[in-house]
């Protein structure tokens, strides 16, 4: 988020990202195919080791239930709100209990780097009161997504 972005506002406090936390991953297809298999969250299954359930549909607004592979085994429900959806863009964001406590919003960009190659860059601006105090263990948590990156463009292949 920039200085342009309106952030959240709760009882006139703006809630500004305090953290980000960001990885990248070649992609071996262009960037509107690697974007459309991402998209179809009901072939994840297929590839995606680290989310291989999503229940609702990836739509401007709606709220989506995604089953996140644990590292001891099992998966945890993890919700998250589209916030936005472009055709090499889509933004979650994730709540945890009050916008001013902790507030993730999670970036999937596409960027083309030749006619067959792009990059999935992935970046999370983290805000809210626990977000010093929990960091170390969410970027535990964010940099298991590089695996989602490895796997996508394993796909592509």
């Amino acid at each position: 988020l920039d200085d342009t972005s309106p952030g959240i506002v709760v009882a006139g406090v703006r809630n500004r990202p305090l953290r980000t936390f960001t990885l990248s991953t070649e992609i071996p297809a262009p960037a509107g195919r690697a974007a459309a298999l991402l998209l179809d969250v009901r072939a994840w299954p297929r590839w995606n080791r680290l989310v291989p359930r999503v229940r609702g549909d990836v739509a401007p607004g709606a709220l989506v239930t995604f089953a996140i592979r644990q590292p001891g085994g099992g998966h945890y429900a993890h919700r998250a709100r589209v916030l936005e959806l472009e055709p090499l863009r889509v933004v979650l964001s994730a709540v945890f209990l009050h916008p001013l406590l902790l507030r993730m919003d999670h970036a999937f960009d596409f960027v083309p780097v030749d006619p067959g190659r792009s990059r999935l860059d992935q970046s999370w601006s983290v805000s809210g009161v626990l977000a010093p105090l929990l960091w170390r263990r969410l970027v535990r948590a964010m940099a298991r997504f590089a695996e989602l990156g490895d796997d996508l463009a394993g796909a592509c292949r």
